[in-house]
């Protein structure tokens, strides 16, 4: 942050989820500001910070602020470390000494928490609409094996005469669906990870790649289990009409 370059850029450091969504910039790469006299100032990312409670902000050198702000008188933010033991006492006592400046303390845990909240809200409609569109989705793979085993009664009511069991029809249904499934899945989750490969090589990110392998889990277990459920279900209507006709 102390570095200068020729053409008076200011180096500024700031939370990578600031420099990709709010700038649309790089690391390395400069935009502008106006300072308080009104001047037009060049910032220079230098270097991005992972998810940390400077969300929002923009860090620049102490001489830099004094230049392109000098009615700032002082720090306004300060960042307290103590002991985990000790942080309720530090914070009684930081609160008796500064009871004139108005001061809050807030948790860093607490203010990731409230940067956190807008995301975590549209996670909860999407995952809420993700489980909705995974029932009706499975309904209507249950659905498709029963119109398919209703247009091959026919074939079915043949393999029954010439010797196959209910088991095995059972079987050879869901073997056919579940593979036809299991492809679908297999380009739903390259798709997905495609779509959101950009969100997970972003430096600082942390991706819930055990929350995703659980849910893929899930789709894969509950898709088998109402084809499974579906098959059952078809081979219980009576064949012999259908094999009369046939």
């Amino acid at each position: 942050l102390q570095h200068t370059w020729p053409d008076n850029t200011v180096p500024a450091i700031t939370d990578q989820t600031v420099i990709l969504w709010a700038l649309n910039r790089k690391v390395g790469e400069t935009f502008t500001i106006k300072a308080e006299d009104g001047r037009v100032v060049r910032l220079r990312l230098v270097a991005g910070l992972a998810n940390s409670v400077l969300q929002g902000s923009l860090v620049i050198g102490q001489h830099a602020l004094q230049d392109l702000f000098p009615s700032v008188s002082g720090s306004r933010v300060l960042l307290v470390d103590a002991p985990t033991e000790k942080r309720a006492e530090a914070g009684d006592q930081l609160r008796a000494a500064l009871r004139d400046t108005g001061l809050e303390l807030v948790p860093c845990a607490d203010r990731l928490a409230q940067f956190a909240m807008v995301e975590n809200t549209y996670l909860a409609i999407f995952l809420a609409l993700g489980g909705l569109a995974l029932l009706l989705g499975s309904g209507g793979l249950g659905l498709v094996l029963v119109r398919n085993v209703v247009d091959r009664r026919a074939e079915l009511a043949l393999f029954r005469a010439v010797g196959f069991g209910q088991r095995g029809l059972v079987l050879m249904l869901f073997a056919e669906h579940a593979w036809l499934f299991l492809r679908g899945l297999l380009v739903g989750a390259v798709a997905g990870l495609v779509a959101v490969l950009p969100a997970i090589t972003t430096p600082g990110s942390n991706p819930a790649l055990g929350e995703l392998s659980l849910v893929l889990g899930a789709v894969l277990a509950n898709g088998l289990l109402w084809i499974w459920i579906a098959a059952h279900r078809a081979l219980r209507t009576p064949l012999i009409p259908a094999l009369r006709g046939e």
